[in-house]
């Protein structure tokens, strides 16, 4: 559950590819529209491509992707964005979630991970349900993807994804919009981004390419159980 279309894509898509190949079904949900991505494109615009980016990103490996529109810079933990998390939780019926650090460089994906959070405990809560949900049988187990470059971020779980990180370079060119605009605004090309970070986080625990996680280890999420592929 990422805050922007291509959040996810940077941070965690090689591990979303093996969870695919070894048959497990993948729900991608972004917050955000998308609608600031642009330096010369109307909102509307930018918010259509951008959409249109994410369901072939997802198609890219064969997962589900839903959004929620909320415009760029908006996001905002409060009783809205608390009650459509949950509803979209106990619609989704996730074994677990990815989603931002709580210390993440921006608002947004720190609203994101506090929405994830606080929502996810409530989500047996039946007086939360609606006609398309139910109340969850457990507390889902919740994983930090890393933030972007790695800063500020210490790992203790890692996923091997040597052999889907073409997957992943593939799911990110989908988001064709943001690779020039994202290197003029930021001065950064996030191919380059991606591939180094993915390799300094194998370097780490002895692969060629790896994503690092942070599990949100409070009760009654802790397991015993490697849930990571």
């Amino acid at each position: 559950m990422g805050a922007h279309p291509d959040d996810i894509e940077i941070s965690c898509a090689g591990t979303l590819a093996r969870y695919v190949n070894d048959g497990t079904r993948v729900t991608v949900l972004t917050l955000s529209s998308g609608d600031k991505g642009t330096f010369d494109l109307p909102a509307e615009t930018i918010t259509t491509i951008r959409e249109g980016e994410c369901r072939e990103a997802a198609a890219v490996i064969g997962a589900e992707w839903m959004g929620f529109g909320i415009p760029d810079g908006t996001i905002v933990w409060g009783e809205t964005l608390h009650t459509r998390m949950i509803q979209a939780i106990q619609t989704i019926e996730p074994d677990l979630i990815i989603t931002h650090s709580p210390d993440d460089y921006m608002s947004d994906h720190v609203e994101t991970s506090k929405a994830v959070t606080n929502a996810s405990f409530f989500t047996m809560c039946p007086q939360f349900c609606t006609k398309d949900g139910k109340p969850a049988s457990k507390v889902v187990p919740v994983f930090f993807m890393d933030n972007i470059c790695g800063v500020g971020f210490l790992p203790n779980e890692y996923v091997d994804i040597t052999d889907t990180f073409d997957a992943k370079i593939a799911m990110y060119e989908k988001h064709a919009s943001q690779h020039t605009y994202l290197e003029e605004r930021q001065n950064q090309d996030f191919f380059e981004v991606i591939k180094t970070s993915a390799r300094y986080r194998g370097f780490q625990s002895g692969v060629t390419y790896a994503e690092g996680f942070r599990r949100y280890d409070v009760s009654p999420r802790i397991s015993c159980a490697r849930l990571l592929p």
